[in-house]
């Protein structure tokens, strides 16, 4: 179901085929494995992308039902890939701590599997980042994005306009702190910032659309 619902080019498409494949495990009785509980994450997540943000909490909460009960103590790439999936259905349900924690654990994972220059690793934090931002708790957020830019400018230009993204994030993260605070030190900083990264912006976009 991974491979075919990937191919899908609508996520309708996708989620009409992995619940069929959820009714296959339930007539198996197969729904205590660690693939039935990957599809389960998965239709949490095209959930979530088609804006049912309520069937998607549901998934999420059986997912992480199966997790605590069966896969607890293991600890592997595919396991953090999908709490990422279930922190990110978390999120847009505004349920912050819940998404914090299946955030967190995803990032020890991923870090153990892949190594903390991996881009996988930075998106990662990157994303908890945007849970603090969106809590609008910006000096942690400040702290996670610089990081995550860190660690992927160590991974070849083929990342560009990743990276020119998350500076322009971190410059509205500087410039809201700044304003917040009346810092304007803070505020000609987030200035500077943006001034460095419009060139990039520049070629990866066209220019649209840069912050503020």
């Amino acid at each position: 179901y991974h491979g075919y619902s990937g191919l899908c080019k609508e996520n309708n498409e996708a989620l009409y085929w992995l619940l069929k494949s959820k009714e296959l495990y339930q007539q198996l009785d197969d729904i205590y494995s660690y693939p039935y509980a990957t599809l389960i994450a998965h239709i949490a997540n095209t959930y979530e992308e088609v804006g049912d943000i309520k069937k998607a909490k549901e998934y999420a909460d059986v997912y992480m039902l199966l997790y605590k009960l069966f896969f607890f103590d293991e600890d592997s790439e595919g396991i953090a890939s999908d709490l990422y999936l279930i922190a990110r259905c978390y999120k847009s349900a505004e349920e912050y701590e819940s998404a914090i924690s299946c955030a967190n654990t995803a990032i020890t994972m991923m870090r153990k599997a892949l190594g903390e220059t991996h881009p996988y690793y930075a998106n990662y934090i990157s994303f908890l980042s945007h849970c603090y931002a969106d809590q609008h708790k910006l000096s942690d957020a400040e702290a996670l994005l610089s990081y995550a830019i860190e660690i992927l400018s160590k991974n070849g230009a083929e990342y560009k306009c990743q990276l020119t993204n998350w500076n322009i994030e971190l410059t509205n993260y500087i410039y809201e702190n700044a304003v917040n605070s009346s810092d304007e030190d803070k505020i000609k900083e987030a200035v500077d910032l943006l001034l460095s990264v419009a060139p990039q912006n520049i070629e990866c976009y066209g220019g649209s659309a840069l912050l503020m």
